[in-house]
């Protein structure tokens, strides 16, 4: 983030001359962008850095979720980290979308438009819930300063992190007003086509989903946040859900559909969720996973074995062929998520309704999500080990979350590292003995804002992969 800074104040620096910049000027590159034509690309570029090609889920998080095994390249799968390993996605997240994000709020603001500033404040909130939860301590408050701000800025603890998503996502659903309209067009709105009420409901359920990260640090403070988002109104339907839909030709295609399609030798099924489907005669084995061709049965690779495994390609299944639907959305959050959210909530006692309702619909709305039958859904929730138990709750719910989780390894990582469940074992050459609990600091900051880092890693009481996050005390 300080290098993107340095070019853009190196650059102005040089400018003193009024006469001079006058005369560089380029009439055909404006100096404002309006922010309806900012937000389909900084959409598009952070929801693929985060769940698209080569992403957070996809490198990482999914593996270390045992979503899926590396075939050929298992170090992500070892839990390999070079200085490097973040530099990529660090970049991705700041370098553009934060900063754009940041101008569509500005914008928002200073043209007294609430709807464009609520959605940049939402949109910006869920960035910075990713990062922060990738990384701990990050640069938020003078980032959000955008080319205006420090080219070194510090690092703000995660506690305060969260206070200032919780409070702009309250604040951006109490000013939505549906007597504006967002964008001049709706193809603006990449994600909710100018639907303001959407976008409403996207705030209300994100802060449910943050509120729930901080049962085990603040349980007061996140039982007085989940009650007033769910009261506010979260995701009802699947339609609501927070989606970034994709036409389905090429170059828009989802861009796991493309990566599968291409290199389909790069990762293969794990045995860890193999077996959990097998054994719960789970119907969505054969839409995760294709049967491996030498066998014709689902076979699950180990993870974090060594590149010289000895598996043959195909004595091994393959992701399914709901991965490689070219028109599959990239889902930021679903209607089962918040489903379970609300299962833990009301099984906690902090919001009414019924705990195996939730749950219930919960798993319903996985399945129907990725094309389960209702038939096969009605017969699998008629199992006595899937019907809710009160006893074994926490268990119960975050399992089926970290099932429904696997197109988001984000979010289901976060929801390991919160819940502890499923128990994750790491594979024979891993390098440390526990899943990661957050991803390294990037070497860029290292070199270019080294002080503020060290400040930041010294109060989190260190950075290594296996240091806990703020909220994750369990």
């Amino acid at each position: 983030m300080a290098f993107g800074l340095t070019l853009v104040v190196g650059l102005t620096a040089g400018c003193d001359n009024e006469s001079l910049t006058d005369v560089n000027q380029n009439p055909n590159a404006p100096e404002a962008v309006d922010a309806q034509y900012l937000m389909p690309a900084l959409i598009q570029e952070s929801v693929n850095t985060v769940l698209g090609n080569r992403s957070v889920s996809m490198d990482w998080s999914s593996v270390w979720m045992q979503h899926y095994s590396s075939l050929e390249y298992g170090y992500d799968d070892r839990y390999e980290m070079p200085a490097t390993f973040s530099d990529g996605k660090w970049d991705e997240l700041w370098l553009g979308p934060m900063i754009d994000i940041q101008a569509v709020v500005d914008q928002g603001r200073a043209e007294q438009r609430p709807n464009v500033e609520a959605v940049g404040l939402i949109y910006r909130s869920w960035m910075a819930h990713v990062m922060t939860d990738i990384w701990g301590d990050i640069p938020y408050s003078q980032s959000t300063l955008g080319t205006e701000g420090p080219i070194s800025p510090v690092y703000d603890a995660q506690a305060a992190i969260y206070d200032a998503i919780l409070g702009d996502l309250k604040s951006a659903q109490d000013m939505i007003t549906t007597s504006q309209s967002l964008f001049l067009g709706s193809s603006f709105d990449i994600l909710y086509g100018g639907d303001v009420e959407a976008w409403r409901r996207f705030s209300n359920s994100l802060r449910l989903r943050a509120g729930m990260r901080l049962t085990e640090v603040d349980a007061a403070k996140a039982q007085s946040t989940v009650a007033s988002a769910v009261l506010d109104g979260t995701f009802t339907t699947a339609d609501q859900a927070a989606s970034l839909k994709y036409p389905g030709a090429p170059p828009n295609e989802q861009p796991w559909s493309e990566y599968y399609r291409n290199r389909p030798n790069d990762y293969r099924a794990s045995i860890t969720l193999v077996d959990s489907l097998t054994n719960t005669n789970d119907p969505r084995l054969s839409v995760v996973y294709q049967p491996a061709y030498e066998t014709d049965t689902y076979v699950g690779k180990q993870n974090g074995m060594s590149d010289a495994h000895g598996h043959a390609f195909e004595s091994l299944s393959r992701m399914g062929l709901w991965f490689q639907e070219a028109a599959r959305p990239s889902w930021l959050m679903t209607l089962e998520e918040v489903l379970f959210l609300k299962a833990e909530a009301a099984a906690r006692g902090w919001i009414t309704g019924d705990p195996a309702e939730f749950y219930h619909d919960g798993i319903r709305a996985a399945m129907t999500r990725i094309g389960v039958p209702v038939a096969q859904i009605d017969v699998y929730l008629a199992q006595a080990r899937i019907q809710y138990d009160p006893a074994s709750w926490n268990e119960q719910i975050s399992y089926q979350q970290w099932i429904a989780l696997y197109d988001n390894g984000m979010e289901a990582w976060a929801n390991y590292r919160r819940t502890g469940h499923p128990k994750m074992v790491p594979g024979p050459a891993a390098v440390l003995t526990m899943v990661p609990l957050r991803a390294p600091y990037p070497s860029n900051e290292q070199d270019l804002n080294k002080a503020n880092l060290s400040a930041a890693i010294a109060r989190q009481g260190g950075s290594s992969p296996t240091s806990p996050l703020w909220w994750d005390v369990n």
